[in-house]
C-alpha cells in the first residue's frame, strides 16, 4: 500500500496543479495519459481508474473553491474502488487530502509562469497571439529585442 499511495499522491498533485492551470482542457489530456503510464507501470486497475475519473472530475469541479477537495479524494475514491470501505481506504483517501491540500498551496503568480510552457492553455495561446518578443520584453524588463541575427 505504500507504493501506491506514493503514486496516488503524486498523481493527484499533478492533476490539481493541471486543472489549476487550465482546468478540464488540461485534465482530460493528462487524466488518460497518467491512467496509461500507471497501467504500463504495473499498477492495479482500479488506480488507473481512480486517475482517470479524478483527472475528470477536478477539471470540472475546479471551478469552485471545494471543488478540489471533493473531486480527487471523495467522488474519484467511491467510483473507483471496490467497497465496503477499510482502514486502507480510509487511510488512501486522508492521503489524497492532503495531496490536494499541499498541491493548493503552490502560489499562483508560479503557476501562471508555468500555464505559459504548456502548450494549449489559455495563457500560452495569448502568448502566441501577442507575440514572444513582446512576452520576453516583458518578462526581462528590456525595451526592445533585437531578433534579426546580425
Amino acid at each position: 500500500m505504500g507504493r501506491l499511495c506514493a503514486a496516488a499522491v503524486l498523481v493527484s498533485i499533478v492533476l490539481v496543479i493541471g486543472a489549476r492551470i487550465d482546468g478540464l482542457r488540461i485534465n482530460s489530456v493528462l487524466g488518460p495519459i497518467l491512467g496509461l503510464l500507471m497501467l504500463l507501470l504495473g499498477e492495479p486497475v482500479y488506480l488507473s481508474l481512480y486517475i482517470v475519473i479524478a483527472s475528470l472530475l477536478t477539471g470540472v469541479l475546479c471551478g469552485y473553491a471545494w471543488g478540489y477537495y471533493l473531486a480527487p479524494p471523495v467522488l474519484a475514491v467511491v467510483f473507483s474502488l471496490p467497497g465496503p470501505a477499510g482502514t486502507d481506504t480510509l487511510q488512501f483517501l486522508a492521503t489524497l487530502i492532503s495531496a490536494v491540500w499541499i498541491a493548493r498551496r503552490i502560489p499562483e503568480k508560479h503557476l501562471k509562469h508555468f500555464a505559459h510552457l504548456v502548450p494549449g492553455t489559455q495563457a500560452s495561446q495569448r502568448q502566441a497571439k501577442g507575440g514572444h518578443d513582446e512576452h520576453l520584453k516583458q518578462v526581462l524588463g528590456e525595451k526592445s529585442i533585437n531578433t534579426s541575427p546580425f
